[in-house]
């Protein structure tokens, strides 16, 4: 039977190692490091070429990643993965993937640990080009089988040396599993510690749930109603190959193929939102405050950033596309602007500091193993 703690340590070591990278060169935690809120802190991710943490991975020469690196952590908590939700879990309990229905794993964060190294971009690079998305996963898990450090561990933790890529999606499953800070102070505060949260928080809290009309979107326990919705926030990057030139980005139109999908995704959560910059699927807003001010407006917010040449850096300034076809889908619930105060705003923001927990990311680092079996180096700010 299955140690939950060991096989989220060897989940640890997997996501932190090259050897899961096509080309040797990328792992898990190059665009998910535990120092940059389990992101990367860039607008859109650095793929294979790159190299470092963070800020440094903008030397290159890897080529930019179409969408932004969400955060890893509490990602057992969704049944929804990716942007377009192009993994997700239904209520009855199918798995629905780009490989079609998934039957070898339990929840939907460990199907979705079958696909980055499945994309050239991200980690696979030139190996094995034109291959089969399983046969390159049954030849990354014969390279991990190779390493007898990793066949005692997978012993230890299976009951057997077997080494197969549903094993070690489930092992990535649960380490990421086990990145779930949820202690912040607007949940203690909910549990009924009135000193959790200041007097502002509390004034923000009325404005999420009423005036500013956040928690239409953002609802429950998780911040998220998992749903899909385009709020119009600018395009940018190398696109996802639609459109007439290859360079738009539909979101989950790709997913659902209902031309009224397009430019919709995910609705984030807001738990640790204060380590998620920067905000939107393609990274378009560097700030919260940004990004909040975009909800509140978004006609309003995609004419002035489109007009803001101070906005963008110049790489990604140079594929700004055009704003007009973001808007026949706009959600209905943020075509009316929503009128705050400076004052109001202020206290939304101070709200929304208090659904991060302040040891999130000194609990993800305190994972860094200090080696990997492959003996591969790891990825170190």
């Amino acid at each position: 039977m299955q140690q939950p703690r060991a096989l989220a340590d060897l989940g640890a070591l997997l996501f932190f190692d090259k050897v899961l990278g096509g080309e040797l060169n990328q792992a898990c935690v190059s665009c998910h490091h535990p120092v940059t809120g389990t992101g990367d802190d860039l607008r859109l991710s650095r793929g294979v070429g790159s190299s470092g943490v963070g800020h440094a991975r903008e030397a290159g020469p890897g080529a930019l990643i179409p969408r932004n690196a969400p955060p890893v952590w509490n990602g057992i908590l969704f049944d929804v993965q990716f942007w377009d939700g192009r993994v997700s879990k239904g209520a009855d309990g199918v798995i629905h993937s780009p490989d079609g229905v998934v039957t070898d794993v339990a929840t939907a964060l460990d199907a979705q640990a079958k696909f980055p190294v499945t994309s050239t971009e991200e980690m696979r690079g030139t190996f094995l080009p034109g291959a089969s998305n399983q046969v390159l996963r049954d030849a990354l898990a014969a390279r991990v089988a190779a390493i007898p450090r990793y066949v005692e561990l997978f012993t230890q933790v299976f009951g057997d040396g077997a080494v197969t890529y549903t094993r070690i999606a489930q092992a990535i499953g649960a380490y990421e599993t086990s990145l779930t800070p949820v202690d912040a102070p607007w949940f203690a505060y909910v549990r009924g510690n009135r000193h959790a949260i200041s007097s502002k928080a509390k004034r923000g809290a009325l404005v999420f749930y009423g005036k500013g009309r956040c928690a239409g979107c953002h609802s429950g326990d998780l911040l998220t109603d998992l749903d899909f919705h385009n709020i119009a926030i600018p395009q940018f990057g190398p696109g996802k190959g639609d459109g007439p030139d290859g360079h738009d980005d539909f979101g989950r139109e790709r997913v659902s193929g209902q031309a009224a999908d397009r430019y919709k995704f995910r609705t984030p959560t807001l738990i640790n939102v204060d380590s998620h910059a920067p905000y939107g699927h393609d990274g378009a807003y560097a700030t919260l405050e940004g990004i909040v001010r975009h909800h509140l407006d978004p006609v309003r917010a995609l004419r002035r950033y489109r007009n803001d040449r101070g906005t963008l850096e110049e790489v990604y300034r140079a594929t700004l596309r055009p704003t007009a076809p973001l808007l026949p889908t706009l959600d209905s619930r943020v075509s009316r602007p929503v009128h705050l105060s400076e004052h109001e705003l202020e206290e939304l923001l101070t709200f929304l500091s208090t659904l991060s927990d302040d040891q999130a990311t000194a609990q993800a680092v305190a994972t860094i193993p200090s080696s990997v079996p492959s003996g591969l180096p790891i990825d170190q700010p």
